[in-house]
């Protein structure tokens, strides 16, 4: 290809539309749509295409497992898919959605949404700057035994073994530099240790065989159950923003 000499990309079958909605693309005769021309010698031009690339990717990757999902057992439930920064420092991994989350399709909202705030202000960051997905990608219930409404419970081993393929290749496209998970579940996940238990491992930062560096945290759930956690989990956070910060 000539210097100077225009390029026209071209969409997946579907687009991404934060938060987390699908809309079916519109084709030309061609079969193609055009997004944008740009010139290949304009280095800025370059990394909004390399950015736009991560979104296809990340777009084709939604519609795989939306289409695996519809030929599964969780047909009828609703995903809740990775959402924020496309180019982050930082990742932030949880175990699944809850209700908040399966109402507005975001994950990390309401009362999660709260949690991660708290986070985010402890440690120097904002949403913006982050990306966040959980393991499971559709909220597990079970019925209560007291009101006979559906009320969140872990995720089982099947529900995990399901979308941990998906996860991987997200982890993979969005490529940061940190992952914070939160948890026993996001914790065996990431680092295919089936008897990793987060009281090893929580607060020490951990490199991964690809460069990325791991830091588990509790699960902020785990200090609402146990207090006697909280000053554990605040001074993780300030380990973790100490790091960051170097």
């Amino acid at each position: 290809m000539g210097k100077g000499e225009n390029v026209t990309k071209t969409t997946p079958n579907f687009q991404y539309i934060p938060p987390n909605k699908f809309e079916k693309t519109r084709y030309s005769p061609q079969g193609t749509t055009v997004i944008h021309t740009f010139s290949v010698d304009n280095p800025k031009t370059m990394w909004i295409t390399r950015m736009d690339r991560k979104m296809d990717h990340l777009t084709q990757l939604c519609a795989r497992l939306q289409e695996a999902a519809s030929a599964s057992p969780y047909a009828e439930k609703k995903l809740v898919f990775g959402d924020g920064c496309q180019n982050p420092r930082l990742m932030m991994i949880g175990e699944a959605p809850g209700g908040d989350e399966e109402k507005q399709g975001r994950p990390f909202v309401g009362k999660a949404g709260k949690n991660l705030s708290a986070f985010l202000e402890t440690i120097g960051l904002n949403r913006e700057e982050i990306y966040i997905s959980n393991v499971v990608k559709l909220r597990p219930t079970k019925e209560s035994p007291k009101t006979g409404k559906a009320v969140n419970r872990p995720p089982s081993k099947d529900e995990i073994a399901f979308f941990l393929p998906f996860l991987q290749e997200e982890i993979k496209v969005v490529n940061p530099q940190w992952i914070v998970t939160l948890g026993n579940v996001p914790l065996k996940a990431v680092t295919g240790d089936a008897k990793a238990v987060i009281g090893d491992w929580h607060g020490k930062p951990f490199t991964l065989e690809d460069g990325k560096i791991l830091f588990p945290l509790y699960h902020p759930a785990a200090i609402i159950y146990n207090r006697a956690l909280s000053e554990t989990y605040q001074e993780d956070l300030m380990t973790l923003k100490g790091l960051l910060e170097k």
